[in-house]
């Protein structure tokens, strides 16, 4: 085997043309980068996919696999990993993260689709919004509270969402200090 199979096989930018060609799929396969947002940015453009009818059904999801398996990583106060290996995603003793490996996937369909299909509906994605906070922030690494709260209400009006009607929010995690102590209120 020449060693460009073998890149063929294994590169990163080729997982989702491989899937495509694996399984058979026509339509958009599109491979998404966006650091912590990537499997979250991949489910939006998939529902834009859908919305423009590009494809009848999408997967979108995120893979990071780290080798070798077993392995550390040097501590450096201030940066984003934590002293002693654990996670603690909003408490009070936050103080980074730890990597590991993970594989989430979704299968996404229009939900008249999905409900003529009599497939099983765990949820229902009413809209998504996009945008980037520039240099409106603390720092390169630091969330921008202007930016973040764009977005949030622009995807709250694309759904016509009144935000006194929400009950859940998924949040992102890292544990880090400045996203654990931030000004964030359900």
């Amino acid at each position: 085997m020449g060693p460009d199979l073998v890149m063929l096989g294994n590169e990163k930018d080729y997982l989702t043309t491989r899937v495509a060609y694996k399984l058979g799929l026509n339509g958009p396969a599109i491979n998404v980068s966006t650091a912590c947002s990537t499997s979250l940015v991949a489910v939006g453009q998939a529902c834009q996919s859908l919305l423009t009818y590009q494809c009848d059904m999408a997967l979108a999801g995120g893979a990071a696999v780290r080798v070798p398996q077993k392995s550390g990583y040097f501590y450096d106060e201030g940066n984003i990993g934590s002293a002693d290996g654990h996670t603690r995603t909003f408490d009070v003793q936050a103080a980074g993260t730890a990597f590991s490996n993970g594989v989430a996937v979704v299968a996404l369909k229009r939900l008249e689709n999905a409900v003529q299909d009599g497939d099983s509906i765990y949820a229902v994605i009413t809209a998504a919004a996009l945008n980037n906070d520039g240099s409106q922030r603390v720092s390169f690494g630091a969330p921008g509270v202007e930016g973040q709260s764009k977005a949030i209400a622009m995807a709250q009006a694309l759904a016509g969402v009144d935000p006194e009607t929400i009950t859940c929010v998924e949040a992102h995690g890292t544990a880090t200090p400045l996203g654990t102590r931030s000004k964030w209120r359900p």
